[in-house]
């Protein structure tokens, strides 16, 4: 890197380099930068080869880039309009700027420019992939999964598009299927966070509990502060019946990391729950509602905690209530063993 960098630096300094030229240096300094993580510099020398050559679109399209890794969208979104503006079939700048809007949740925008993108290039599988994305933000599961399975076919090695096509598989209950991407996708990379969640949520959902929780400790040895994934461990163990204390001290650590989860304190509900606390329980649940009022799972369990209380219409009214978020919450609790 020191030395990219030092050869940059000479050529910028020797004088014998002007406009565009001059800006093709300072940009070429910026990618250096960029790739060490150093965007405030990498910004420094896009800005520097704008000013050499104004309007030069390598250094738009770049800063564009470095504005996005440091979470700066709207600067990120300005520049690659500007790019486009001066290069309309550009497909790279179009891929770049609808990753942008898809980042701002404006999907519709997204999915036009990755259409231009692809139309452009039909074997531009990033397009392809992010298109993918979009659409699974959309709920188009279906135009989802062809379009990761259409970048998996282009560039098998991809283990994004095997990611995303697992998690579309798992959002339209085929775990199974899931399961296979996201082990395609750790042969690739073994410590891919986002494969082991996916694929610990795929077993947990197809009741192989104990496969569920290797992929979740996995998940904290690579990343130990992770609420979500203590939150997992301790759900995991709540609907197998299994090992409690273990459980409950996997839920509290969730909390002291997120203190705020409805997830978290309900899945510790459910803990509760199965000990028989059911005072804990309804506690837990009442905080869980509170975070967020549509939380049926919350209070189908709080239902079910009044009820073993004796609290027959409150236990009533509250499972009444979660059947109104999630028409098949008491078959989904029956399965667990709990029921009212």
């Amino acid at each position: 890197v020191t030395d990219s960098i030092d050869a940059c630096t000479q050529e910028i300094i020797s004088g014998s380099v002007t406009g565009r030229d001059l800006a093709a240096a300072y940009v070429a300094r910026g990618d250096v930068y960029q790739r060490a993580s150093q965007y405030d510099l990498a910004i420094q020398d896009y800005n520097a080869g704008l000013s050499a050559e104004p309007g030069y679109t390598e250094a738009v399209i770049h800063r564009g880039i470095a504005y996005g890794a440091t979470v700066q969208w709207a600067k990120a979104l300005e520049g690659f309009n500007q790019a486009i503006k001066q290069k309309p079939d550009d497909a790279w700048s179009l891929n770049l700027r609808a990753t942008t809007y898809r980042v701002l949740r404006q999907y519709t925008r997204s999915i036009d420019d990755y259409d231009h993108a692809i139309q452009l290039n039909p074997d531009y599988s990033y397009a392809i992939y992010g298109r993918s994305r979009a659409y699974y933000f959309l709920g188009a599961y279906g135009k989802s999964l062809e379009d990761c399975k259409h970048a998996i076919a282009l560039n098998p090695d991809d283990a994004q598009a095997l990611i995303q096509c697992g998690q579309t598989y798992r959002r339209m209950d085929l775990h199974r299927f899931a399961i296979a991407d996201f082990d395609r996708a750790l042969k690739l990379k073994p410590d891919l966070v986002d494969a082991l969640f996916g694929r610990g949520g795929a077993y947990l959902k197809i009741g192989q509990f104990e496969r569920a929780l290797h992929d979740f400790d996995r998940v904290l040895s690579l990343t130990p502060q992770d609420p979500i994934a203590y939150n997992n461990r301790c759900w995991t163990r709540a609907i197998w019946g299994r090992e409690f204390e273990l459980a409950l001290v996997d839920c509290d650590k969730s909390l002291e990391l997120r203190p705020i989860s409805a997830y978290a304190h309900g899945s510790r509900a459910f803990v509760h729950y199965r000990m028989r606390d059911y005072a804990a329980a309804i506690a837990d649940d009442s905080t869980a509602i509170a975070t967020d009022p549509n939380d049926g799972d919350a209070y189908f369990v709080r239902g079910l905690a009044k009820l073993r209380l004796g609290d027959t219409t409150g236990g009533n009214a509250d499972i009444a209530a979660a059947k109104l978020l999630d028409s098949k919450i008491a078959q989904t609790y029956a399965g667990y063993g709990a029921v009212p």
